[in-house]
């Protein structure tokens, strides 16, 4: 659901066309019911005892296996779905404007799909780009001003020296976790073989 939830927000940004709303809501619906009716009634099948992987089910366990299968029907239909209208979209969609979603993010302030170097000129940042509020903005009010912080935060190393030391403490720090990691990795791989 994240995935085809982030991959519905950026296609206007991606492609430079917007689709169909009323199929993308069926779609989340479809999914949302297919997974629960596919993966509810495996919950409870395995709390009855059912062990994974037999390819043949009791026959007090039948129904359940069913409507699991069914539930795997809804959630395959809801997944092509948004294929076909996301296809649909790049030939026959109608162009999406640069900030459809009306979102206060700087990416969102250049044409859809961005052109090669994304912006034509530096944009001048003016506000927080999470402090909206939308019912502010459809009465026609400004997004919230940006946070203030009372005092700076000061650098945490006097000069580049320090900053080198760091980074390279951190480095050998990383090469250390990740040796020992695929080492562990390797040796239980290779005592368990042996």
């Amino acid at each position: 659901m994240a995935y085809l939830g982030g991959l519905h927000f950026w296609w206007p940004k991606i492609s430079g066309k917007m689709y169909p709303e009323g199929p993308a809501k069926l779609s989340a619906l479809f999914i949302f019911a297919g997974f629960n009716l596919t993966f509810f009634p495996q919950f409870i099948l395995g709390y009855l005892g059912m062990p994974r992987r037999y390819h043949a089910y009791a026959p007090e366990f039948q129904a359940l296996n069913v409507l699991s299968s069914a539930g795997a029907t809804i959630l395959a239909f809801g997944y092509l779905l948004p294929l076909a209208y996301l296809l649909w979209s790049l030939r026959c969609g109608r162009d999406a404007e640069p900030n459809p979603w009306q979102a206060t993010g700087l990416e969102w302030t250049t044409l859809s799909p961005p052109p090669k170097d994304n912006f034509t000129e530096t944009p001048v940042v003016t506000g927080d780009p999470y402090a909206y509020d939308p019912e502010a903005a459809e009465a026609g009010c400004k997004p919230l001003p940006p946070m203030q912080t009372k005092t700076p935060v000061a650098h945490q190393f006097e000069d580049a020296s320090q900053q080198r030391e760091a980074a390279s403490l951190g480095m050998w720090l990383f090469l250390a976790t990740e040796i020992l990691f695929f080492g562990a990795m390797f040796l239980g791989y290779t005592v368990y073989r042996v």
